[in-house]
């Protein structure tokens, strides 16, 4: 869990751009934009050494009024790598939140309960969380959401560094 303010840093190859790229796919899948899971995680994303169609995303993210949330994705590519569909899960205290699996959203609220308060079917394409619209129970759900937007991704593009300084100064 990074701080407010972290650099990432490491060798070549040591995975900093996946982190940043892994986080913002999940900014556009539980973002107002409601893409497809197959769009922010294409086929050719998946673990290189691995031969399987899954790829499982975990993340555990600390937030100042609620403390330590776990969202946990599962996509699932089909052998064409034409689409891809989703489970994912969020909890937050040991308490399951949301839960969205074979197409069917699961909604626990805030109120902690083996048994969802709400069961109806979505796409199974797409995260339904960009869509749950704000209510007095569902605060948790909305912090982990709002916590997620607030990350701001910065990147360096090396290939946009010129290789050449124009003035030299003495240090």
């Amino acid at each position: 869990v990074p701080a407010s303010v972290a650099a990432l840093v490491g060798p070549n190859g040591g995975g900093k751009s996946t982190v940043f790229d892994v986080l913002a796919a999940l900014q556009g899948l539980l973002g107002g934009t409601a893409l497809q899971v197959g769009t922010l995680f294409p086929f050719l994303s998946r673990t290189r050494w691995s031969q399987g169609l899954d790829q499982t995303i975990e993340l555990e993210a600390h937030e100042a009024t609620y403390g330590t949330f776990r969202y946990r994705l599962r996509v699932h590519h089909e052998a064409s790598g034409r689409d891809a569909t989703l489970d994912e899960e969020l909890t937050q205290g040991g308490d399951t939140l949301y839960r969205f699996s074979d197409g069917e959203v699961h909604l626990f609220g805030d109120q902690a309960s083996a048994v969802p308060r709400a069961k109806f079917p979505a796409d199974p394409r797409r995260s339904f969380l960009p869509v749950l619209e704000p209510r007095q129970d569902n605060k948790r759900i909305h912090s982990f959401k709002d916590w997620l937007a607030s990350v701001l991704l910065f990147r360096l593009k090396p290939d946009r560094i010129p290789f050449e300084t124009e003035v030299e100064h003495d240090v």
